[in-house]
């Protein structure tokens, strides 16, 4: 009896327990569901996307600082977050934030392209730096909001092209230059014989200078909804504070940063910004490692990665002077024949690569090069789909290999043509004179003197080279009538001789297919492999590792793209000028660029000028 008196004891307090709980719980349930519940906040919901430093093609090539900033961006990369926002519903509005990009006229053009696509999507676009420089306003003037700080201002200032010519400090020195031109426009040799342009080098700057011009007004009139007289009208008058560039309606706004978010907020609801947005590091980290970890990671060979099993568009970039032999890989100022024949050869041979797209960025330089290239791409469009995309440059050299393929895109202020041939040498008999050095020369050979460094070209030695140019003229032409022969309207005579064209002319000539940007050029090969939306690019050559820039500095040894670096000592020294004199550092550089060449190779394929356009 007792013991059943304690169980029902038992049975008692567990009801009484079980009963309370479920009362609390019923409470506790009646209060969730009536003061308890958090409020659902409805936000607008901004994307912020930051764009600083050098704009660069390629996602594997990177500006590195081990100080945490960002000194460069890949602009396809930005361009793909930007079309990300766009696509995303938890997406409503995009900032962009500007802070000095450095980024070529027809990457301007890339994402001004770019941002109506989004804008297209129904997504505003927002965007705010504290001020503008010309380049940075050409690209974001189209924004729904373009808003700048109270002390920044708008360098609207035009469009400005400058030459340098060296003849008088040559001169002063005892340098003297022996140049020959095929063309009356090929003026390449001027810079080095003239001390200002020819009347035709004037005409073909006036000219090239009108189209980009006109490019950078239109962009702006319709941008702003404006006429082209009154943006004309706008430039002439610049540049502007902030006061003068909203009284202007070159802007919508003059604020800070956060008063530009505090104004979204009272117009759409409570921001919630988004920052980084669609921002994923691809980059080494630096951060908290010690210098020997720093250097022990710069000096680990980079890991081969085995060759991706889906199909693939390779991207194959001509940057930089055209050279003879291995040259050098992607991150030098210089494409060697030789390293971009085995490229192609490998797309060629290579199961994975089903198309490809050669970008060419480059002034030309050495004739034999650029026609090794020339057969090379002309090989590789005959077994798979490839296309041409023009950089900011194709000209002459970059040109000639061009037209291998039967498709070329270009954009509107992309420099091309160049149709013509230069060549020539510096010598320097009269400065060893003014030095006081005696010298005498020993030959075999009525035209041995070619190579000499001391005196001039006799009659007879430059008569035959200036037969070599006229046969590397002819060839240029028969290379350029193999693919456009159906597509040049008239005779190819009448647009050669040297002069340089903007894509826009150009494309009106025949000398050009198509007005586009690279992703045209990648859509038009990926459409002729059948690729779709989901094609996957390689770039190539690929980028040489820390360590073998140190092998090839140290030792002069070659890589594994069979690639002879023994300039590698002269590049840094032309990096060192560029960086010294700015501008006019890189136009000399330029020049001594094209002289380096002209030590292996009397004939050339270079651009007629070096031109430095501000904008």
């Amino acid at each position: 009896m007792a013991l059943l008196r304690e169980k029902r004891i038992f049975i008692v307090l567990l009801m009484i327990c079980m009963f309370g709980c479920v009362s609390v719980w019923a409470e506790s349930a009646g209060s969730k569901g009536s003061d308890s519940e958090p409020e659902v906040v409805d936000t607008y919901n901004i994307a912020v996307v930051d764009i600083a430093g050098y704009g660069l093609l390629r996602p594997d090539v990177e500006v590195v600082s081990l100080f945490g900033q960002e000194s460069s961006f890949n602009i396809l990369t930005v361009a793909g977050r930007l079309r990300q926002a766009s696509e995303d519903e938890g997406v409503d509005a995009i900032l962009l934030t500007l802070n000095g990009p450095m980024l070529s006229l027809e990457n301007i053009q890339y994402f001004r392209k770019v941002i109506s696509e989004v804008q297209a999507a129904g997504k505003k676009v927002y965007v705010y730096a504290e001020s503008y420089s010309q380049s940075e306003y050409l690209m974001v003037c189209g924004c729904d909001k373009v808003i700048m700080s109270y002390s920044g201002g708008v360098e609207l200032i035009g469009l400005m092209g400058e030459a340098l010519y060296f003849k008088g400090v040559m001169d002063k020195v005892g340098l003297s230059a022996d140049m020959i031109s095929i063309g009356r426009y090929k003026s390449a040799g001027e810079q080095l014989t003239r001390s200002g342009p020819s009347q035709a080098e004037m005409d073909q700057t006036d000219a090239l200078l009108d189209d980009i011009y006109a490019v950078i007004v239109k962009s702006i009139a319709d941008s702003r909804d404006m006429s082209e007289k009154a943006v004309c009208e706008l430039i002439d008058n610049g540049p502007y504070s902030s006061r003068e560039a909203i009284s202007n309606e070159l802007v919508d706004g003059v604020m800070y940063r956060d008063e530009l978010i505090d104004s979204i907020g009272k117009e759409n609801g409570q921001v919630m910004l988004l920052m980084n947005y669609g921002y994923v590091s691809h980059g080494a980290d630096y951060s908290g490692q010690s210098l020997f970890s720093i250097m022990q990671e710069l000096f680990t060979p980079a890991v081969k990665e085995a060759e991706p099993v889906n199909d693939l568009i390779a991207v194959v970039t001509i940057d930089g002077s055209i050279v003879s032999g291995g040259g050098a890989t992607y991150n030098s100022s210089a494409a060697g024949s030789e390293t971009i024949r085995n490229v192609l050869k490998d797309c060629r041979n290579s199961e994975s690569i089903k198309g490809v797209v050669v970008r060419i960025d480059s002034p030309g330089g050495s004739a034999l090069a650029s026609d090794v290239i020339y057969h090379a791409i002309r090989r590789t469009a005959e077994v798979k789909p490839l296309a041409v995309s023009m950089g900011s440059v194709a000209a002459s050299g970059g040109y000639y290999t061009a037209c291998g393929s039967e498709m070329i895109f270009a954009d509107d202020i992309t420099i091309t043509g160049s149709i013509g041939v230069v060549g020539g040498k510096v010598y320097y008999g009269e400065l060893l004179d003014k030095l006081g050095v005696g010298y005498h020369s020993y030959s075999r050979g009525r035209n041995a003197g070619m190579q000499s460094s001391t005196v001039g070209f006799s009659p007879l030695e430059k008569q035959k080279i200036t037969n070599s140019m006229l046969e590397t003229y002819s060839l240029f032409k028969e290379r350029i009538m193999a693919t456009r022969a159906a597509k040049i309207q008239g005779d190819l005579e009448n647009y050669a001789q040297g002069r340089v064209y903007s894509g826009t002319r150009a494309k009106e000539l025949g000398l050009i297919d198509e007005l586009g940007d690279i992703e045209d050029a990648i859509s038009y090969v990926a459409q002729k492999c059948n690729l779709g939306q989901e094609r996957a690019l390689v770039w190539l050559p690929r980028p040489q590792t820390f360590m073998e820039m140190f092998e090839s500095l140290v030792a002069s040894a070659p890589t594994e793209n069979n690639d002879n670096n023994a300039s590698v000592i002269n590049n840094k020294i032309s990096d060192y000028l560029k960086a010294g004199l700015g501008d006019y550092g890189k136009c000399t550089a330029r020049i001594f660029d094209m002289l380096s060449v002209m030590k292996e190779e009397q004939v050339l394929t270079a651009m007629p000028y070096q031109l430095m356009l501000k904008y």
